[in-house]
Order: structure tokens, then C-alpha cells, then sequence
């Protein structure tokens, strides 16, 4: 969802909950972002807390 003030996206897995994201995926996810916009990423998914730390590494290192 994409507000002119914020975007949020909630991710449940591509195949179900069970899912785990590649590198390959967040850099893509990480590019989606829009600058400048406040930004919301949820992770409902079985690695959530590893696949949202890899995510958060990926968007800082692009900073």
C-alpha cells in the first residue's frame, strides 16, 4: 500500500507463512522503497526476525 505520505508492505511469504526470503528478493524489495516517504516492512512469515534483520543490513548498506 502506497500513501502520499507512507508505504507499507506486509510480507507473508510467496509460497505461505512457511517461506523464507532470498538476498536477492530484499535487494529488490529494498529498491521499491520510495525516498523520502516514510516506509513500513512486516515480515509474517516463519524467519521473520532473520529475513527482517537481513532486510534492515541491505537498506542500510544502500544508504
Amino acid at each position: 500500500t502506497v500513501t502520499p505520505e507512507r508505504c507499507y508492505f506486509r510480507l507473508h511469504g510467496r509460497k505461505g507463512w512457511r517461506y523464507v526470503y532470498e538476498d536477492g528478493e530484499l535487494e529488490e524489495l529494498s529498491s521499491m522503497l520510495p525516498e523520502g516517504r516514510e516506509s513500513y516492512v512486516f515480515f509474517n512469515n516463519i524467519k521473520m526476525l532473520e529475513d527482517a534483520l537481513r532486510f534492515k543490513a541491505i537498506v542500510e548498506a544502500g544508504e
